[in-house]
Order: structure tokens, then sequence, then C-alpha cells
């Protein structure tokens, strides 16, 4: 039996994967945080016990032992992004030659095109093969090698192939649940990051959150903005019977004199602090008559599943 929420009985079903118990949780609110899955396509040779992903450690260990036991000497990664430029650095620096492919004309999609140019003379510098503006079309198996076919062009040859082609929201439990889902299955919720069932919320890399300069909903899959989201639900959990959110998003911000200041976004009053995080927007000052804050100390039964 595989795990489960049951929002009309409030309940979560749990496997336990080290036993294989199978019990029910009950819960008064629920958060989810489930993450996202590498993306794999639907290519043939993808199962290759040469082709790799990432997501856990797990991953990584199993990556490093390939490393270490079977000694390659060349590997191709499908996708320039912030996990295959790190791949690529790691690998390099165990002396695996590395080939990058990526579909866009440059690495790194979200810098300008000056600005990857560093990022790509620096990945040259340090011996890292380039292949920008190409399209993988498949695997196959080459005895102990792996071919990386190529549209237009000649076959890559290599000892192994990471894919870091992004990631998807791990969103089945949610889909199950009657949730309702976002864009490229997101988990749906608002400024609150409650989701479209009371008592449940979500945060991290499988929910879809807005722009905050275009409005538009986007799927933002970094550990930076899963912070200030995590913060953002467990405060308004803490603030359900309030008739206000009290915090909406934290943002780091800082100063030359050390000392920072935010702004009520209800009376408007200013407040000074020595604290790394400070409310961006609909934050309210302590001192403020517009919202009742709850007691600073409130006992919670907490479990992490």
């Amino acid at each position: 039996m595989n795990a489960a929420i049951n929002p009309a009985e409030k309940t979560v079903t749990v496997h336990a994967l080290d036993s294989g118990k199978v019990y029910t949780e009950t819960y008064d609110k629920l958060l989810l945080a489930p993450g996202a899955k590498p993306t794999v396509p639907a290519l043939s040779g993808v199962s290759s016990e040469r082709v790799f992903t990432l997501r856990t450690v797990e991953d990584t260990l199993r990556i490093r032992r390939f490393v270490e036991d079977q000694k390659p000497k060349t590997a191709v990664l499908a996708g320039g992004g912030f996990i295959g430029l790190e791949m690529a650095e790691n690998l390099a620096e165990m002396g695996v030659s590395v080939t990058i492919v990526q579909l866009l004309k440059q690495l790194l999609a979200p810098l300008d095109a000056d600005m990857a140019s560093f990022v790509h003379a620096e990945m040259r510098r340090h011996g890292v093969v380039l292949r920008l503006g190409e399209t993988v079309t498949g695997f196959r198996q080459d005895g102990d090698s792996v071919l990386t076919l190529l549209e237009g062009s000649e076959p890559l040859h290599s000892d192994m192939v990471l894919l870091a082609i992004g990631v998807t929201p791990d969103t089945h439990l949610a889909k199950e649940a009657g949730l309702r889902l976002g864009i490229r299955g997101s988990i749906a919720v608002n400024e609150r990051m409650e989701t479209s069932v009371p008592d449940i919320y979500a945060v991290g890399d499988a929910v879809e959150v807005t722009h905050f300069v275009t409005g538009q909903k986007v799927l933002i899959s970094l550990a930076g903005p899963a912070s200030p989201e995590s913060f953002s639900s467990c405060s308004a959990t803490a603030a359900a019977s309030a008739s206000e959110a009290m915090i909406a998003s934290f943002t780091p911000r800082s100063c030359e004199t050390g000392t920072l200041s935010s702004t009520c976004g209800y009376c408007g009053q200013t407040e000074a602090s020595s604290e790394a995080f400070l409310p961006l927007r609909e934050s309210t000052s302590r001192n403020c008559s517009a919202v009742s804050w709850p007691s600073p100390v409130v006992e919670k039964s907490v479990k992490i599943v």
C-alpha cells in the first residue's frame, strides 16, 4: 500500500520503507514539501546503467562509486543548468573529461548572454567541452560505453552520461488527494501557501508561485525561495484564526550601517532590526494595532514523515 492523503478524514497513510509497516497519522494542519524529481525524457536508451540522474544523496553516492570503481575517462552531461555545471566541476576534479550538451546557445539560462560568456570561458579554461545549441535525441549502449545521439551531428562517445535537464514537481500525492494543480503539474497555492483544500499547505519545488516582477505563475526550483515559503506557510498556519495574513514572504536585506528597517504593510510604521531577514511585503510591525498578533509561545505537535 502506498502513501496517501485523505483530506475528508484529515489523515495521512504512511508506508515505512525500512520496515514495510503501513500506518495512519492524523493532522490538524498538513504541510506538503515533496520537492521535485529529475526530468527524464522519453528517449531511447535512457534506462542504460551508464545513464545517471541526480536528486538524492543516494544518487550522489551511486555516481561516485561508479567513478571510483569503473574509472570512466569521459562523461557527457545533458543540460547546462546549475546541477549540470556543479556535476561538471566535480567530475573534472576527479579526472573525467566532460562534455556538456545544451539545447540553448548558452549555459545557465537565467543569465544574460554577455554574463553567460564568462561562465563559458571559465568552463573551457578547465577543459570542459561545450556543445551549445545541440539536441540530444537518444542514447545507445556500446559495450562498456554510451553513444549520445545528437540531432544533425555525429554521436558523442563517452563512458557515462548524466541527465541534468531540469526537474519536475513531485506531486502525485497532491493529485491523488484532489488538490488543484497549476503549471506543469505543480501544486497551486495562494500567497499564504494554502492549497485548494482547507488546512493543507505546500511549499518548495512542488508549488507554483507568483513572479514578483511579472505577476505570472512560475516554477522556481531553488533552495533560496523555498526557505521563505516554508516560513510563510508556518506563519500562516500559526495565524490561521486571524483575519489577516501576518507574513507573506521574507527576503535578506543588508546595509552598510548594519541596521535594517522594515515598514508595516498595514499602518506604515517603520521599525529597525539587526536580524538578517526582514518582511518584504504584507509585513506587520509588532506595535501595529491593525493586526492581533498571536502569543509568541505556541505549543504544537509536529511530525515529519
